[in-house]
């Protein structure tokens, strides 16, 4: 993977959620991160959001499950996978990021981080505030 300069995650911190990701994919990693850092505002509101974006119930449920849940393709697994080794370790393994690859473009996996990223800056301040997403933000 070629090299990231500090200057270039302004940008991509501001494209996050704006459409290199899949809607399914990007729903799920959204349900996923909403669910490790217990913010039930965004985990409401992308519960409708993954349902619209072609989710099951059974496949919003299994989100809490994690990676491991035997329904998940490999691809899905993959990307649940990232969005947990993110809260963990702040990063993703190489392991992990070349897994990745194989389902999805550089700028995919940039989103996904940054995407990640906001939503776990949207948890620190909505837990602090016991705040809720509003509606206006669709």
């Amino acid at each position: 993977m070629s090299e990231l300069h500090v200057e270039d995650l302004v940008p991509l911190l501001l494209r996050a959620g704006q459409g290199e990701l899949p809607v399914r994919e990007r729903e799920l990693a959204i349900l996923r991160i909403s669910y490790l850092t217990e913010t039930s505002g965004a985990w409401e509101r992308h519960v409708r959001l993954g349902l619209d974006a072609g989710l099951t119930l059974d496949e919003v449920a299994a989100v809490r499950c994690g990676p491991e849940h035997p329904d998940w393709s490999w691809s899905e697994a993959v990307l649940l996978r990232a969005v947990d080794e993110l809260h963990h370790d702040a990063a993703l393994s190489e392991p992990t990021r070349d897994l990745l690859t194989v389902h999805l473009e550089r700028p995919e996996v940039l989103e996904l981080i940054a995407l990640v990223s906001v939503y776990v800056l949207a948890g620190y301040v909505l837990g602090t505030y016991d705040a809720r997403l509003d509606d206006r933000l669709n």
